[in-house]
């Protein structure tokens, strides 16, 4: 089966484009600490940070894995996405206000998830 080149040339530009556009969301990230940024965030809000880098970083690797030809989905960065994505459920939830003492729920998540790094 041949691929045509130009279909190849336009998927990597439009790759690249992507990845520019990620470098450039996360900027404001990298230029501070993470403590840094957090400061004046709301809890949900810092759950919501802590959760979201590490799944970025996972996405990352299951996307690098895929460029070199290697099925993620065979590989131990599927289990990390899922187990991060579990956090995900739990702010959600935990932003529910029919969810009671959604603050200490989530001052144990982000310790129990800080513990799992």
């Amino acid at each position: 089966m041949a691929t045509d080149p130009s279909k190849v040339s336009a998927r990597l530009s439009t790759l690249n484009n992507s990845l520019d556009e990620l470098e450039a969301t996360l900027e404001p990230l990298f230029s501070q600490t993470l403590p840094e940024s957090v400061v004046g965030l709301e809890k949900i809000q810092q759950a919501k940070l802590q959760v979201a880098l590490p799944y970025v970083l996972y996405d990352l690797v299951f996307i690098y894995l895929k460029t070199r030809g290697i099925d993620p989905k065979a590989h131990p960065v599927i289990a990390e996405l899922d187990r991060v994505r579990q956090y995900f459920d739990k702010i959600k939830d935990a932003e529910d206000p029919a969810k009671s003492a959604y603050g200490l729920f989530l001052d144990r998540t982000v310790i129990e998830y800080k513990n799992t790094l």
